[in-house]
């Protein structure tokens, strides 16, 4: 069976193109590789720092970082009254700040490890230059410790912001009078 010059074209350029796709497959599946290996190291160094830090293998400039967090964290009782103070003082940040329209969403479940949980607050809002500046100041000044987890502001259009604070707590210490 004789092809044509037009046929023998054709099968050139199909074979052209699967090695194409074959090539850009063999490309695609080791890119996956190398992120799944890199996914595996980072999470057998992540279980090797918590078996370390599960046998008390702390050292002392660790145990003294904590001890000084533990200084600084929100006590309460219990994570509801914890959750509620720390409303009330983000709330009472933004209306000193003059935002128009804060939206205050403090998480249910305390976030990190059991030697340093951390309550989460999200802040968003209509982003005014002047206030918004004004809350992040007031926040700073704020008695409760907190880091900021993330600020996101939104283009020209959209004109809002979203700010996540991470708060240290210590729960089932009693309120400082």
């Amino acid at each position: 069976m004789r092809l044509t010059p037009r046929e023998r074209r054709l099968a050139m350029l199909a074979a052209l193109l699967a090695l194409a796709v074959a090539a850009f497959s063999a490309l695609g599946w080791s890119q996956d590789q190398r992120e799944r290996y890199a996914a595996a190291q980072a999470d057998l160094m992540l279980a090797r720092q918590l078996r370390h830090a599960a046998r008390g293998g702390l050292d002392r400039v660790q145990r003294v970082q904590l001890a000084s967090v533990s200084d600084w964290s929100t006590r309460d009782r219990n994570i509801w009254l914890a959750r509620i103070r720390l409303e009330q003082a983000v709330a009472q940040a933004a209306a000193q700040a003059g935002a128009p329209d804060p939206e205050i969403q403090v998480a249910e479940d305390l976030e990190g490890d059991s030697a340093l949980p951390l309550v989460r607050a999200e802040v968003s809002g209509p982003y005014v230059a002047g206030s918004f500046a004004a809350l992040l100041r007031n926040l700073a000044d704020d008695p409760h410790a907190m880091v900021v987890q993330r600020l996101e502001i939104g283009d020209t259009e959209t004109a809002r912001y979203r700010l996540s604070l991470l708060f240290p707590v210590d729960i089932g210490a009693e309120q400082p009078s």
